[in-house]
């Protein structure tokens, strides 16, 4: 029903306030490879880094908005939900 669509459109604000809110050097990994949808390689051309530093960044990106979603006593919530509207991954580079 419709009822959902308010928890989601916060649970979306709140997720892209933690991302802009990311250092720029693992802001800008994680806009390009799940917001542009770019892969791995493509993101390493747009900012000039190897693939390996992309990959790297990817990993302390998640690593530190994990971080700010957990909940102590609970794996579940608002980390489960933001997963939940992110676009669908595409594999990293093979």
């Amino acid at each position: 029903m419709g009822g959902d669509a308010e928890p989601r459109r916060g649970i979306a604000h709140g997720v892209r306030r933690a991302v802009l809110a990311l250092p720029p050097k693992y802001r800008d990994a994680i806009l390009l490879f799940y917001f542009h949808e770019q892969d791995v390689p493509a993101a390493a051309r747009t900012l000039k880094i190897p693939e390996g530093t992309v990959k790297a960044r990817l990993f302390r990106a998640r690593e530190l908005l994990r971080s700010k979603f957990a909940r102590p006593s609970s794996r579940t919530g608002l980390a489960s939900k933001a997963a939940a509207l992110a676009p669908p991954q595409h594999k990293e580079a093979q």
